[in-house]
Parts: C-alpha cells; sequence; structure tokens
C-alpha cells in the first residue's frame, strides 16, 4: 500500500510538471502575441477568476468533505451540490451578461470584468467536479482533468499565435474569446468524468437540501473564507502594482515562474487530501508532519533547480522586454517554498479538524504583515523588488504562526513540521533505484 501511494506521488508530480510546463509556455506564447500593457490585462482577468473561483470552490470544499465523512449519503450530497453550483453558475452569467450589454447607471463592465466573471462560471463547475474527484481518490483522473484546460488552451491559441495579420485589439479579444473556449470543453469533459466515477443512479439530478445548505453555509462559508483571504494575501502585492500596467505585467512573469513551484509541490497537497479528511485525528498530526516535510524537501529541491535555469529561460521564453521580471523571481522564490508547505499545514486544520477559522486567521495576518512590509520597504526598493521582499518575508512570518499553532493545538513539538529528517529522503531513493532497475542492461 505504501509503495503504491509513493507510485502515485510520484505520477502526480510528474502530471503537476507537465500542467507547469504548459502554463508556463501558454503564458510565455500570450506575452509574445501580445503587447505588454495587452498581456497585463489578460492576466489581470485571470487573477479576477482565480479569486471568485477560490472562494466560490470553499463552498465547494464542504461537498468534498461531506462524501469523505458520509459516504452513505452520497447521491444526496452530489443532487445538493449540483443544485448550488449550477444555479450560481447560471445567475453569474445572466447578471454579467445584464450589466455589460445593458449597464445599470453607474455600474458597467470593463472588458476584463466582463471575461473574467464569464470564465469564473465555467471555474465554479470546473472547481465542483475536481473537488469531488479528490473525494473518490480518483487521482489518476484528477491529474488529467486538471491540465485539461491549459492544454486545451495553448493547443487551440497556437494557430492565432501563427497569424500575424490581426490588429492589437483583435488579437486581445481573439486571446479572451479562446480561453473561454477552453473552459467550457474542459468542465464538460471534467463533469462527464465525474458523473461517470460516481457509479450511482440520480447524480445528475438537482435537489435543495436544508441539511446540506446549512453544511455548505457554515463549513462551507468558513473554508470560503479561509480560501479567499489566501489567495487575497497571495495577489495583494501583484494588484498593488496595478496604476502601472508596464510594471504589472513585468511582476506577473515573475509570479507566474515563482508558482510553477507551488504547482509542483501542491501533487503532495493534493494527493493527502482524502487521506487528510477520511482518517482519525492521530493519523491526521502523524500525515501533517510527514507531508509538511516532504513538502519543504521537495519544494528547495525544485527551488534549486529553478534558481539555476529560470533567470535565463525566463528571458529566453519570454523575450528582452521582460528581463527586469528575473530579480523579482529570485526573491519571491523563498517565499512560494514556505507556502506550499503551509498549504498542508492548512488542510489538518481546515479538512480534519474542521477549523477553517484558523486559515481565515492565518490570512489575515499574512495581509496585516505584508501590507506593513510593503509600506517600510517602498522608502528602500523600487516597487517590483518591495512587493517580492515583502511577499517572502511575509510568507517567512506565516509559516512560523502556523507551526507555533500547529504545535498548540496538537501537543506535537513545532519543529516536526520542518526539521527534515533520514526516512523523508526515502520515496526519492525509491523512485531513483526504480529508474536505475530499469534502465540498468540486463546481463
Amino acid at each position: 500500500m505504501a509503495s503504491s501511494r509513493r507510485k502515485t506521488l510520484f505520477f502526480t508530480f510528474i502530471y503537476k510538471g507537465l500542467y507547469s510546463f504548459i502554463a508556463f509556455i501558454s503564458s510565455a506564447v500570450v506575452a509574445r502575441y501580445l503587447s505588454r500593457a495587452d498581456r497585463g490585462e489578460f492576466q489581470l482577468a485571470g487573477t479576477y477568476q482565480q479569486t471568485g473561483m477560490t472562494i466560490f470552490g470553499g463552498f465547494m470544499n464542504y461537498y468534498a468533505f461531506a462524501v469523505r465523512k458520509r459516504p452513505n449519503d452520497t447521491k444526496e450530497i452530489i443532487q445538493a451540490g449540483n443544485f448550488l453550483v449550477y444555479t450560481a453558475a447560471i445567475l453569474l452569467w445572466l447578471i454579467t451578461v445584464a450589466l455589460y450589454y445593458m449597464p445599470i447607471h453607474p455600474i458597467h463592465l470593463s472588458r476584463v470584468w466582463f471575461f473574467a466573471l464569464i470564465a469564473m462560471g465555467f471555474t465554479f463547475i470546473n472547481g465542483y467536479g475536481t473537488r469531488l474527484l479528490n473525494a473518490l481518490d480518483e487521482q489518476a483522473w484528477l491529474n488529467r482533468m486538471n491540465l485539461a484546460q491549459p492544454l486545451l488552451f495553448l493547443i487551440i491559441f497556437v494557430p492565432l499565435w501563427l497569424d500575424k495579420g490581426l490588429s492589437e485589439p483583435d488579437r486581445l479579444m481573439w486571446t479572451y474569446n479562446l480561453w473561454i473556449l477552453s473552459f467550457l470543453i474542459a468542465v464538460g469533459v471534467t463533469m462527464v468524468v465525474t458523473y461517470r466515477l460516481l457509479r450511482r443512479e440520480g447524480v445528475l439530478k438537482w435537489r435543495l437540501s436544508p441539511r446540506e445548505l446549512k453544511g455548505t453555509l457554515n463549513f462551507g462559508g468558513w473554508s470560503s473564507v479561509a480560501q479567499g483571504t489566501s489567495y487575497l494575501a497571495l495577489r495583494m502585492g501583484y494588484w498593488f502594482l496595478q496604476s502601472d500596467k508596464d510594471i504589472m505585467s513585468i511582476y506577473g512573469i515573475a509570479m507566474v515562474a515563482a508558482e510553477v513551484l507551488n504547482t509542483l509541490s501542491g501533487s503532495i497537497t493534493q494527493l493527502v487530501f482524502a487521506r487528510m479528511t477520511g482518517s482519525s485525528r492521530d493519523d491526521a498530526i502523524t500525515l501533517t508532519q510527514t507531508s509538511t516535510r516532504q513538502t519543504l524537501l521537495s519544494s528547495c529541491i525544485v527551488a534549486a533547480g529553478m534558481y539555476v535555469t529560470f533567470p535565463w529561460l525566463l528571458v529566453l521564453a519570454f523575450g528582452s522586454k521582460y528581463y527586469g521580471a528575473i530579480l523579482p523571481f529570485c526573491l519571491l522564490l523563498p517565499g512560494y517554498v514556505l507556502q506550499a508547505a503551509e498549504g498542508i499545514v492548512m488542510q489538518y486544520f481546515t479538512n480534519s479538524v474542521g477549523k477553517p477559522i484558523q486559515a481565515v486567521w492565518r490570512n489575515l495576518l499574512y495581509i496585516a504583515v505584508n501590507a506593513v512590509f510593503i509600506a517600510i520597504l517602498s522608502k528602500f526598493l523600487n516597487p517590483l523588488n518591495t512587493v517580492a521582499v515583502a511577499t517572502t518575508l511575509s510568507s517567512l512570518v506565516a509559516f512560523l504562526t502556523y507551526v507555533w499553532w500547529f504545535s498548540k493545538d496538537t501537543g506535537q513539538p513545532g519543529w516536526t513540521l520542518w526539521k527534515i529528517q533520514r526516512e523523508d529522503f526515502r520515496p526519492y531513493r525509491e523512485v531513483l533505484q526504480s529508474v536505475l532497475a530499469k534502465v540498468k542492461p540486463s546481463k
């Protein structure tokens, strides 16, 4: 069983690496196709879309949590989830179209918000499906579905990229349209796969359930606040630079590059979800300790490789006009290592002991500390480096706070979360031995 888990982790890591590669290539292709200002606008729309999905995804966490805790009620839970997620998406689309084409003074949606909200509705549904796949412990399918949208976008965008005859405004509009199309196709595939894997009659029905609605608002509500404040904390520096589209675009490239690390380390977070949610408190504590150390170890290994390769890769992929992203990227990377580890501890509080409010307090602390660091550092550094350094320092403060909270809640020493031990290297040795055994020529 342990060998199977390690194998699943290895292939999940491979999928995450492929996801990061595709997302990175897509960002580079878009950056070379659009002007720096238009590319900044497109990425801004993506952050708005991701914000809404992250907040709504907190409510969806309840359904994944409930399926793990009450497997006998799966059909009723899914029907209630269907009602909420599809109703929310349809209402969002209707309101968005109405406000864009028939604005109500003084509300008039900009192009950025229009496409962000349309994409957001699709990600509501997609996030619901992927959380259910995670609850079902269908890691292989979850890996594929997470890869679907960025891969589709890259495939359908390449023909547009090859067409050099379009004007700049048309290029941006086509980029938005193909982005929405990729979400539409990916969501359809994800939900077909999810409903098939549930293997229960009636899971396509919609049903309003007072019990599940209460759980959605209570557990899901706090989880939503936790995830929303977490994403706000993560994007605070980026939005701080909004007044200057050029600087924001450069920082956005540094952020995209650094987030490759979080995508890779997220494989561990994804894999431990089902075990964290369905296990006893003692098992969850042990799993949190082991997984946090594994995340720190794997993130540090990946970060070391990124420090060597990404500075020149950024210029090669995005062009010399984004040369200024190299230093902010290097300054951001240690903070992303710490954020990856925090994600595991956050799962302990939210999915094991059902205390998402702990994550809310952490995020509010991060936002406050980050604001203080930005205010202080802005007197000595340029805006790009100010935001990057403030992000990393705030991540350090937040990680130390999580270590303290975990120690207080469990009675376990805080060092069990960060002090790498000999057995933590075991999965890497086993994978290496397995690879060497396969490539070793037979006598």
